[in-house]
């Protein structure tokens, strides 16, 4: 963003995916604007909105700002990274300051949305005309939107961003990657990073790091760092008999479909194992829950949360659906 862009910014009346603002920077009606503003970028075909502060709301007049995004809290917590936990999906939005005729402007450029409408804080907002509504009330735009992003594939979204090289590293392990893939891991750190980008594991803006949903989904080291995706981790659930009826045990996996998927198989495996006795003879054996070297098969989707079922005829599968 320089000089030139936000003149023609400043040429546009305030629209839907654009809004200009002075120093009112409460953190709460920023996150509502963001959400509203990429839904509405989505809505008319816009690749990313804006939010300018330094600017008059009505003459439009740039009068300069004192707002520094990048030292604003929210509580003990920095801004950016309150808006960024609690904007779901997440929103990639880059901040930018712009020295414009000796006035500080600072700009939110704010993707639009991609896979489903975005919420704040558990609501869709929406910007009607120069206000900020809940998305709940406009049924025709929420559909519309809905119908948009619905092409989007769910792996390409963003699951967390404005990530340096270590935090990347830090989020996702790598060693399974290059194993499982049947690589080398690089030494150097840039070179891991740009092998992740090839795979669109990660993506990059600007001098940041973005993690795609792809990435997190496979490789979380922990999936709780990704708030977008808790729902989704992999689950084993134990049921007695042969229906669903009653559950015996249920554990839910803190790791990336690929990097927990040994660890998850370990752990079926020992729920088989020491379950009883048979003592009816004079040699003991194990009883087993199911057999542990059950012809098993594995799909993967990223739907929704894996679950590990029994077969009609008993024999335990190990299936993603």
């Amino acid at each position: 963003m320089d000089v030139e862009q936000i003149s023609k910014l400043l040429e546009h009346e305030e629209a839907e995916w654009l809004e200009f603002k002075h120093n009112n920077f409460d953190p709460d009606r920023i996150g509502r604007n963001i959400s509203a503003l990429s839904n509405s970028a989505c809505l008319h075909s816009k690749e990313n909105a804006y939010l300018v502060f330094g600017i008059d709301d009505n003459t439009k007049e740039p009068l300069g700002t004192d707002f520094d995004p990048y030292e604003a809290k929210k509580g003990n917590a920095p801004l950016i990274t309150w808006l960024s936990n609690n904007l779901i999906p997440h929103v990639d939005f880059q901040i930018e300051s712009i020295d414009y005729n000796g006035k500080k402007l600072v700009c939110f450029i704010i993707p639009a949305a991609r896979t489903s409408p975005i919420r704040f804080i558990g609501k869709e907002y929406i910007r009607t005309g120069s206000s900020t509504q809940s998305l709940k009330d406009f049924p025709d735009k929420e559909r519309k939107i809905w119908e948009k992003t619905s092409a989007n594939s769910f792996e390409s979204g963003i699951a967390r961003v404005s990530l340096t090289a270590e935090e990347v590293a830090g989020l996702l392990d790598t060693e399974t990657y290059f194993k499982l893939t049947g690589q080398t891991i690089p030494l150097r750190i840039d070179a891991i990073i740009e092998k992740l980008i090839q795979e669109q594991i990660v993506v990059k803006k600007g001098s940041k790091f973005s993690i795609t949903n792809l990435g997190a989904i496979l490789f979380a080291k922990n999936i709780n760092d990704f708030p977008s995706l808790v729902r989704k981790a992999a689950r084993v659930i134990l049921y007695k008999g042969k229906d669903r009826t009653q559950t015996l045990k249920e554990e839910v996996g803190q790791k990336g479909y690929a990097s927990g998927f040994e660890g998850l198989n370990k752990f079926i495996d020992l729920l088989s194992l020491n379950t009883g006795e048979d003592i009816s003879s004079p040699i003991r054996e194990n009883l087993h829950t199911f057999p542990p070297n059950s012809n098993s098969r594995v799909t993967s989707k990223c739907f929704g949360a894996p679950r590990f079922l029994y077969n009609r005829d008993g024999a335990f599968n190990r299936n993603f659906y």
